[in-house]
C-alpha cells in the first residue's frame, strides 16, 4: 500500500468516523523510506507519537543477578554509569548483546583476579570489552578487526599518510562512537579479546602472564622496563626518565632476550629518534641487528619451539601489544632479520636435542611428533626431524621384513606444508628417508620386496 493511500485510510478514520486509531510501526524505516512525504503526511493525521522502549536499569539489575562472581558484580555496580553510557553510544538497544558482554568479562576476570585489584585497570578491561562486543554483534566489526581498533591511534602517528584507509575509516568510526573507552592501552592482549568474544574461550597462560607484568597491576617501577616504555607517550617525565634508563641497562647488558621484547624496543627507538630523543646511539635499524646477532652468537636469544619463525608470522604485535611503527621499511628489515636468527637459534637447539628425541624413538615413543603429543619439550610446532640420522630412523622403520606404521603414522602427522614453509629442511629429510626405505625394501625377499616398497610410496606419496 502506498503511503498516500495509508494515510487516507487513517483520516476516514479519525476525521469522518470519529475513532480513536493507533498505529504501529517502525519510523525510523518509514522516514529511510520516505524522507520527504512521511513527514508531511504525519503532521496532517497523527496527532500524537508515543516511543516503546525499556530502560536499560533494570536490565543491568537482571543480568547482575545472574553474575556469581562477587569481584565481577562489584565491578559492574561501580561502574554503572560507564556500561549505560556504553550501552547507549552503541544504539543497538540490544539487551541479550549487552548480557553477552557482562558474562564474557565475569569469565574473563574469574581466570585474571589481579585485574580486579587495580579498578583503573579493571575499568579499562570492562569498557573495552563491553564496547567490542556492542561492535561485534551489531555486526559493524569482526574480532579479527580488535587489533586494528585498538592500534589506530598508533598506526596514523606511525604512517607516511593522512589518509585513513577504509579499515581505519571503520576503526575510527568505532572509536568515536566510545569516547568513554581507553583505546590505546586494553590491559589484557588483543588475542585474549578475539578468542573471548568469537570462540568464548581464554588461554589463561597468556593472560596472566601479560596481566602480571601491565604497569597497571605491577607499577610503573616493578613493571619489565620494555613494558613501560611501550607506552611512553602515556608516561609522565619523571617515568619516562626511569624506564628510559632501565632499558638502556638491559639492553646494556644484553638481558633482552625474547624477540617480541627485542621488537618492542625497536619500534619505540624508531619513534623516539623522530620525536628527538634517541634510544641508542647511532641508526636503531643497524644497532638492532647487531644486539639480535650478539644475542644469537652468546645463545641467549630465546627460540622456542612453535615459536613463528617467518617474517610474516613475526607479525605486527607480541604479548597483546601492537609494535610502534610495524609497516616502516626499517621495522620490517629488523624483523626479517628477527626471523632468520630465530630459525638459526631454534636450529642450533634442535640440534641438541637431537639425541633425547632420537632415545624416544628407540623406547617406540612417538607422541611429540603428533600435533596432540607432549612427549619431550614439544617440537610439534617446530622443525626436528633433519638433525636425525636417516640410517638409524631407517632401522626403526623396517624391522626384519616389516613396517613399523605406528612410526611412520606419527611422522605423517607432522604438517610439513603448514608454518610458513618453516619444514623445508624436514621435507628434504623426509626425501631422504623414502630413498633409503626404498633402498632397503628392494633388499628384501619376495613376497616382502613388494610389500614394503608399495606400503612406502603410499606413506610418502603426499610428502615427497
Amino acid at each position: 500500500m502506498k503511503l498516500e493511500e495509508l494515510f487516507g485510510y487513517l483520516n476516514d478514520f479519525v476525521e469522518a468516523k470519529r475513532l480513536k486509531v493507533i498505529l504501529l510501526a517502525d519510523e525510523k524505516r518509514l522516514l529511510q523510506k520516505h524522507p520527504a512525504d512521511y513527514p508531511s503526511q504525519k503532521e496532517k493525521v497523527v496527532g500524537k507519537t508515543l516511543v516503546v522502549r525499556s530502560e536499560p536499569g533494570p536490565v543491568i539489575d537482571a543480568i547482575l543477578a545472574e553474575i556469581g562472581h562477587d569481584e565481577t558484580r562489584g565491578l559492574i555496580q561501580r561502574h554503572r554509569d560507564l556500561v549505560l553510557s556504553l550501552f547507549k553510544a552503541s544504539g543497538t538497544n540490544n539487551f541479550r548483546s549487552l548480557q553477552g558482554a557482562l558474562l564474557d568479562l565475569e569469565h574473563l576476570l574469574k581466570r585474571a583476579p589481579r585485574l580486579v585489584e587495580k579498578d583503573v585497570a579493571a575499568r579499562k578491561v570492562l569498557a573495552i570489552l563491553v564496547a567490542l562486543t556492542l561492535e561485534v554483534r551489531a555486526g559493524r566489526i569482526q574480532p579479527i578487526d580488535f587489533s586494528r581498533v585498538i592500534g589506530l591511534k598508533s598506526a596514523i602517528l606511525r604512517s607516511f599518510t593522512k589518509t585513513l584507509t577504509p579499515e581505519q575509516e571503520t576503526a575510527d568510526q568505532v572509536q568515536k562512537r566510545y569516547a568513554d573507552v581507553a583505546w590505546d592501552d586494553p590491559v589484557v592482549p588483543v588475542q585474549t579479546l578475539v578468542e573471548l568474544v568469537g570462540e568464548g574461550v581464554i588461554d589463561r597462560v597468556a593472560l596472566e602472564a601479560a596481566v602480571a607484568e601491565h604497569p597497571l597491576i605491577a607499577g610503573q617501577t616493578e613493571a619489565p622496563p620494555w613494558r613501560t616504555l611501550v607506552w611512553w607517550r602515556n608516561l609522565t617525565q619523571t617515568e619516562y626518565a626511569d624506564a628510559r634508563q632501565r632499558v638502556l641497562e638491559e639492553l646494556a647488558s644484553g638481558a633482552v632476550v625474547h624477540p617480541g621484547q627485542i621488537l618492542h624496543l625497536l619500534g619505540v627507538a624508531l619513534s623516539l629518534a623522530r620525536a628527538g630523543d634517541p634510544l641508542v646511539n647511532g641508526d636503531p635499524v643497524r644497532y638492532f641487528r647487531a644486539y639480535i646477532k650478539a644475542r644469537l652468537d652468546d645463545g641467549t636469544l630465546i627460540s622456542e619451539p612453535g615459536m613463528s619463525l617467518t617474517s610474516h608470522d613475526l607479525g605486527d604485535t607480541w604479548s597483546g601489544i601492537m609494535y610502534d611503527n610495524a609497516a616502516d621499511p626499517a621495522f620490517v628489515r629488523v624483523r626479517r632479520g628477527m626471523a632468520a636468527a630465530l630459525t638459526a637459534a631454534l636450529d642450533r637447539r634442535t640440534a641438541r636435542e637431537a639425541p633425547r628425541v632420537l632415545e624416544a624413538f628407540q623406547r617406540g615413543n612417538y607422541d611429540f611428533l603428533s600435533p596432540t603429543g607432549n612427549e619431550t619439550d614439544g617440537f610439534r610446532q617446530s622443525p626436528l626431524l633433519h638433525q636425525l640420522p636417516v640410517d638409524t630412523v631407517a632401522d626403526l622403520i623396517i624391522t626384519d621384513g616389516r613396517l613399523n606404521e605406528l612410526l611412520v603414522n606419527s611422522l605423517m602427522a607432522r604438517n610439513f606444508k603448514g608454518h610458513g614453509g618453516t619444514f623445508k629442511d624436514e621435507v628434504r629429510w623426509m626425501g631422504r628417508l623414502k630413498a633409503e626405505l626404498l633402498t632397503r625394501a628392494a633388499a628384501l625377499p619376495p613376497p616382502f620386496r613388494d610389500n614394503i616398497s608399495g606400503q612406502v610410496r603410499y606413506w610418502f606419496a603426499h610428502i615427497v
